[in-house]
């Protein structure tokens, strides 16, 4: 977050990275990232076979060519329009996530999954334009001033993240974005090593074993899956330190994660995982906790954004080196 007796810009998430794409090279995906409309939505249904369409500007925190790693960053610097001064970029969303959202206002603050990229268009003077943009693969909406934030969808956002570790051997993850509840969190642990831990469990309402085998590519339509939904999660890091108005028992939260089984001796088996990022979708309204004011959506932005994308990334990224998604039919582009 950015402060000057100027300006001050509200924390947005931003869990980004670069993968490897179709045609070689790196392509960026937005894991978790939050943003704010500077437009309505425009919403558009589908027509000769083509899926409903949404799409918006949307402003973020940091400069958007940053996105998009130092030599697409460079070869835009001098670019009046899009800078950290402007921090504009535009989303797009097809199929049942456009329906889904067809009514959002200016002003509404978002978080979204999807791949990144620089579209090109015209502007209305004819000179040749470029932004980056989004394919929101997966669309939450947050508290804000806009409006309240969304319930615990009962749904996964799937990605597979591969990575290279210091010794420079390639590895890969699976990582899912979940929505749930709070249900219970611990006080900050400090490991022997010095490491800080913050462990804390929240209601997905759906099962958990099954986000899972679907987090970990395992599911298995013919199986059926134990009803229990709740997810214990560690967050570590310095970040651990400073959740204690997110991880308030009753907010509604948006997690970033990779997930395992552990199985007790018992028999019983528990749905663990380790947070990568969190958010606030919905603060609980308690009267032994007061929700934080929602943040404000910048206050100016462009009037008009480029055409909708034509086409989409087949990948995913991660802050560790590159991945691919996992998309399914909604998730596909109707051109």
């Amino acid at each position: 977050m950015t402060n000057t007796t100027e300006t001050r810009r509200p924390f947005l998430n931003r869990n980004v990275g670069f993968v490897a794409g179709l045609n070689g090279g790196k392509q960026a995906y937005a894991l978790l990232m939050g943003a704010y409309l500077t437009t309505d939505a425009d919403f558009r249904t589908g027509a000769d076979g083509k899926k409903d369409l949404l799409r918006c500007n949307i402003a973020i925190n940091v400069n958007p060519w940053s996105l998009l790693g130092k030599e697409v960053e460079e070869a835009h610097a001098d670019d009046p329009h899009i800078n950290a001064d402007a921090p504009f970029m535009t989303l797009a969303a097809f199929g049942e996530t456009a329906k889904r959202y067809a009514g959002l206002k200016k002003g509404t603050k978002i978080l979204f999954s999807g791949p990144l990229s620089v579209n090109t268009f015209k502007r209305k003077d004819g000179t040749e334009g470029a932004a980056v943009q989004v394919i929101a693969n997966e669309l939450i909406v947050a508290s804000s001033r806009a409006c309240d934030g969304d319930d615990p969808k009962g749904t996964v956002h799937c990605m597979t993240s591969m990575y290279k570790d210091q010794a420079g051997n390639e590895g890969e993850q699976r990582l899912c974005v979940l929505t749930g509840t709070v249900k219970s969190s611990k006080e900050l642990n400090v490991t022997p090593a010095g490491q800080c831990v913050r462990n804390f469990t929240i209601d997905i309402g759906m099962s958990a074993t099954k986000a899972e085998a679907l987090c970990n590519g395992t599911f298995n339509k013919d199986t059926k899956y134990p009803e229990g939904s709740y997810v214990n999660l560690a967050r570590w890091g310095e970040a651990a330190k400073h959740l204690d108005k997110v991880l308030v028992p009753g907010n509604v939260v948006a997690v970033l994660a990779a997930l395992v089984v552990r199985e007790t001796e018992d028999g019983n088996r528990f749905v663990n995982g380790t947070a990568r990022d969190i958010a606030v979708l919905k603060w609980a309204k308690t009267d032994e906790v007061a929700a934080p004011a929602p943040e404000a959506a910048p206050a100016s932005a462009p009037n008009s954004y480029p055409a909708a994308p034509e086409d989409s990334a087949e990948y995913a990224g991660s802050e560790t080196g590159y991945a691919f998604a996992d998309f399914d039919g909604e998730d596909e582009l109707p051109f």
